[in-house]
């Protein structure tokens, strides 16, 4: 798991991206009539034990959107965001090895710990 704040994300990531905390509802909320982006940021009450946090960037005015986009390459400076990278204990030794060796390469100030949730 690699986590971060709400407060680094609304810092940090700029540009047209909203972002927001997912709301809970229930089943009978109408999300269609407050407009196209509610289906995004809300979601039935029987997920709210995710607590996610969500971000989605707007096309601009002479962008598109294909069926086929897998996505748009926004910069974000990864260094300010990411916080602890927690593994879950048992996984195996490979796992957190390569896990170690990416942070190593691309976030030495952040380190790997095994989860202390669970035995």
């Amino acid at each position: 798991m690699i986590s971060t704040s709400a407060k680094a994300l609304y810092h940090f990531v700029r540009g047209r991206i909203v972002k927001s905390p997912v709301k809970y509802h229930a089943d009978s909320f109408p999300r269609m009539e407050l407009g196209h982006t509610p289906l995004f940021f809300y979601k039935p009450s029987g997920y709210s034990f995710e607590r996610e946090f969500r971000m989605l960037l707007t096309p601009g005015e002479h962008e598109s959107v294909r069926g086929d986009d897998l996505g748009r390459h926004v910069p974000i400076r990864v260094k300010k965001i990411v916080r602890p990278v927690v593994t879950h204990p048992k996984a195996s030794k490979e796992f957190k090895t390569k896990a170690d060796h990416r942070l190593a390469h691309f976030l030495r100030c952040i380190k790997r710990e095994d989860s202390a949730l669970l035995p």
